[in-house]
């Protein structure tokens, strides 16, 4: 018998450690998001819609995180398909203080089409429960009561890779787009008009998130000088990749938060304006590494220093470290009871 409790105590002492220090390789990783800009209020008059569109990088989609607080106590999210219209799934949620609150489909998950645009669309019977972004990711949409672009609400979306997991999807995706045409991915315009002055003074810095493991880079510059210009397109390029289009974002806008590039590779960054059919010469380029001088474990699937303890790695860690170390007590004490009880009947023995 004591035997057999050793040896059970033991396994559960090991399984203890393996839990709080392996990490699940199929955890939820950071798809898109916007965490930028300014935290002032985003105030609508329209309660029945907030929206902001994102085109997610992985074709498995777990969870929506949005930045909201205040308000009437709850909201209402639905997850649509721009091109069809169709609601992939919908939740209600109570919520309280500001804080990330996330939105899970019922079954764990949902399939999207990777480079597809999909729409977060908010109901609620409060009209000031979002921090307002700006710009940080595109067409985003609030009603006041008419609706305005690129009135961006801070989210995040989580989903699973293809195939095996990385940090983050790449900030380099294929496409068949012409040139120039504002798609995704598409290659710089030759159509370069001189007359549309470039943007100027282009600056990258790495604001990785270390803790969470999410790299990201974050772009400023300095306005064309053109004043009727249409848009800016960040471009981008991965070590030896050509440029391809990022992201197209709003001519009042100056800085951009590139969420989508990996730990420990070299991106290259210029800005275009563009006008019409014709984009402006390129900015100056510049070249930045996110540096990755730490890992955070991701264990339990989607797990950060955001949000209830017990989605912190570290009170797992701790949990399963306290149940080794009440296992080993208990262990100790019946096998101190059992010697001490033996020494006693060879005592009265003798």
């Amino acid at each position: 018998m004591r035997t057999r409790i050793k040896t059970f105590l033991a396994l559960v002492f090991i399984l203890a450690l393996v839990v709080s220090i392996t990490p699940k390789a199929w955890a939820a990783q950071l798809d898109a998001s916007n965490e930028t800009g300014s935290v002032s209020l985003l105030t609508i008059r329209d309660r029945g819609k907030c929206a902001q569109t994102f085109k997610p990088g992985m074709p498995t989609l777990n969870s929506i995180s949005v930045y909201l607080g205040n308000g009437d106590g709850s909201v209402t999210l639905r997850l649509i398909r721009v091109a069809s219209g169709e609601t992939i799934y919908g939740q209600a949620k109570g919520i309280s203080s500001w804080n990330w609150y996330t939105f899970t489909p019922d079954a764990g998950s949902v399939a999207v089409k990777a480079g597809e645009v999909y729409e977060i669309n908010i109901s609620t019977g409060s009209n000031t429960q979002w921090k307002l972004g700006s710009n940080g990711y595109p067409n985003g949409m609030a009603y006041y009561p008419d609706p305005v672009a690129d009135e961006d609400f801070y989210f995040r979306t989580y989903g699973t890779p293809a195939s095996s997991p990385s940090a983050s999807p790449s900030s380099t995706p294929t496409t068949s787009a012409a040139p120039g045409s504002g798609i995704v991915g598409s290659a710089p315009s030759k159509n370069i008009d001189t007359s549309i002055k470039s943007p100027a003074n282009l600056k990258a810095q790495d604001v990785s998130d270390v803790k969470k493991n999410e790299p990201k880079v974050k772009l400023t510059w300095d306005a064309s000088k053109t004043t009727d210009i249409e848009n800016y397109r960040i471009y981008s390029k991965k070590e030896s990749a050509d440029y391809a289009l990022v992201v197209e974002i709003n001519k009042d806008t100056k800085e951009y938060t590139d969420a989508k590039v990996e730990f420990d590779k070299a991106y290259t960054y210029m800005v275009r304006a563009y006008k019409g059919n014709a984009e402006s010469e390129s900015s100056n380029e510049v070249t930045i590494t996110p540096k990755k001088e730490s890992r955070t474990l991701k264990v339990f699937g989607q797990l950060s220093f955001a949000g209830p303890i017990w989605k912190q790695w570290y009170f797992w860690s701790l949990v399963a470290l306290g149940l080794a170390l009440i296992g080993f007590i208990v262990w100790y004490i019946i096998d101190r009871k059992k010697r001490k009880a033996a020494e006693g009947n060879v005592n009265i023995k003798s």
